[in-house]
């Protein structure tokens, strides 16, 4: 796994298509593959501290298509048409990620989809102000 940095390398964002590690050029997302239906989902935001990032997701991806959104901030990895906003996160100071709790529905019609993940984070080297992290998928698994 790549050691987060503070700043993107050469402070340009990465807009090449492919699955990689984000427009950071790390992984500033991550979490586990799997989660448990009914448990909630930790997911953890890298980054320098005092960066707010916004987390994201989608019933489908258009990674697993195969198509990428190229965008200013760089590559979109989830249906821009159903997104939706999980939650709202501040880095905090030192080498700690910031950290969002995902409730999971303990529904059964849940066990054996994919939650696709993927967090806006505040950048100055970004034209729009913001970058597109990594992409996570998840598989709900049954508790």
């Amino acid at each position: 796994m790549t050691r987060p940095s503070s700043a993107p390398r050469g402070r340009t964002l990465d807009a090449r298509v492919s699955d990689d590690i984000g427009a950071f050029e790390f992984a500033t997302l991550r979490g586990s593959d799997a989660t448990v239906a009914s448990a909630p989902y930790e997911v953890q935001i890298f980054g320098p501290p005092g960066t707010t990032a916004q987390l994201f997701t989608a019933r489908t991806s258009p990674a697993v298509t195969g198509t990428y959104l190229r965008t200013p901030s760089g590559l979109q990895g989830l249906d821009p048409n159903i997104l939706r906003l999980l939650g709202t996160v501040t880095v905090p100071s030192g080498r700690a990620p910031g950290v969002l709790q995902i409730p999971i529905s303990s529904d059964p019609a849940l066990i054996g989809t994919t939650l696709f993940l993927q967090a806006a984070l505040s950048s100055s080297a970004s034209p729009t102000g913001m970058a597109w992290s990594n992409r996570l998928r998840a598989l709900i698994q049954a508790p």
